[in-house]
């Protein structure tokens, strides 16, 4: 992966499940299932605004790499306030933004999978944070992290 700084995030995201792996496996309980939902829950909101983060912090890498200061500071100062939420049309709002053929590869290299698995993680956050109930188990959220995160190494490789 080009951006160290990325992949360490991911690895953090990474940690997270096999953590949460860990603790269910251990856990002796009858009734796990809400515990569960909630770590579910938690988990579609880190993966979002992680999401988030890396692709604000490679759009920045990117932008230090012109060395002009003028494009890093506003990249560094803008960007947080245009971009958030990392659904697919917002990336490639950005990406477009950017460069009109960052989407068309991130589009062609990625799954319709992965996409689908990015919207729905992005969607479960805007539920969770206005109160909403949301049904998903750790499995299928785990699901969507695995599906979703081939995204975001694309989206990663073609900026860099």
């Amino acid at each position: 992966m080009k951006s160290k700084e990325a992949k360490a995030m991911l690895k953090e995201i990474d940690t997270i499940f096999s953590n949460v792996d860990n603790f269910v496996n251990s856990t002796k309980m009858s009734s796990f299932i809400e515990v569960e939902a909630y770590l579910a829950e938690y988990l579609a909101v880190i993966i979002s605004g992680k999401y988030e983060e890396i692709i604000e912090k490679v759009l920045i890498e990117k932008a230090k790499r012109t060395k002009r200061l003028f494009v890093e500071n506003f990249f560094s100062e803008v960007l947080s306030e245009i971009f958030s939420n990392p659904k697919p049309k917002r990336i490639k709002t950005i990406l477009d933004y950017c460069d009109k053929h960052w989407y068309i590869k991130v589009k062609k290299q990625s799954s319709d999978i992965g996409l689908s698995a990015l919207f729905s993680i992005v969607n479960l956050r805007n539920e969770i944070s206005h109160g909403k109930n949301v049904n998903i188990t750790l499995k299928e959220i785990m699901r969507y992290y695995r599906d979703s995160k081939e995204v975001i190494e694309i989206i990663i490789d073609v900026i860099l």
